[in-house]
């Protein structure tokens, strides 16, 4: 009877050390699942609803963002959209004069472009030449050096022939009529129309790092030794 005894208190403590071992393994998964999943929930909510980087990667808004430029568009600046949809679930701001915003190209909406907000939903906006009038009246700017301008609180920048055109543009509801600052080499609302408020991506608020030149044998990666620090800086 004594050997029956021990047998079954063996099989007993055997029995209870599974039971534990197989709490610890579910424990170990929880925790592994957890410690897996929650960096790519932050980084989701990151993109989401705070920031989201983008590389600028031409001259069309020159002096105020150079090629190579990396920036972080603010997200929540002018509301809250249903995530991977166009739809706002809260608007609480709306686009204003001189703000710099990223937007999907309504030509082709895989790409995104940044320039800067001119007119907004309503308005009458008419090109003469250098000058530009918003519900007749001009924008003001002076001459900071040869094509370069201060067009009331940003710099710009044009040739001596101006912006080539005479035209008169409306902007529609809902919409926004935005320029390149770099006026002889953008593709903007002079040539596709107005940008569709659901296009917006966010306000540039910040350029977080700035090259001078990308590595040639990874041109996706700055030249560490090529970084502007002067011009890592929030935007006005």
């Amino acid at each position: 009877m004594g050997f029956v005894r021990v047998v079954r208190k063996s099989i007993k403590r055997f029995q209870i050390n599974k039971m534990e071992n197989h709490k610890d393994l579910r424990t170990t998964w929880k925790k592994a699942l957890i410690s897996f999943f929650s960096p790519i929930f932050w980084i989701l909510i990151f993109r989401w609803i705070l920031f989201e980087p983008y590389l600028i990667p031409s001259g069309s808004m020159l002096q105020t963002l150079q090629i190579n430029d990396h920036i972080l568009a603010s997200k929540f600046t002018y509301g809250l959209r249903i995530p991977f949809t166009k739809q706002w679930l809260w608007r609480w701001s709306e686009p204003q004069r001189g703000d710099i915003v990223v937007f999907r190209y309504p030509v082709d909406t895989n790409t995104f472009y940044v320039k800067r907000v001119i007119g907004l939903p309503g308005e009458t906006i008419r090109i003469e030449g250098k000058k530009i009038f918003i519900n007749d009246k001009e924008l003001q700017y002076k001459e900071l050096s040869e094509n370069n301008f201060l067009e009331e609180n940003w710099d710009i920048q044009f040739d001596s022939i101006g912006l080539r055109q005479d035209k008169t543009y409306v902007v529609s509801d809902k919409s926004y009529f935005v320029l390149g600052d770099n006026r002889d080499s953008s593709l903007d609302s002079r040539y596709w129309g107005m940008l569709p408020e659901e296009l917006l991506v966010g306000r540039v608020d910040f350029i977080w790092l700035a090259c001078r030149k990308m590595l040639e044998a990874y041109p996706f990666l700055c030249d560490f030794n090529e970084i502007d620090w002067n011009r890592i800086c929030f935007l006005k």
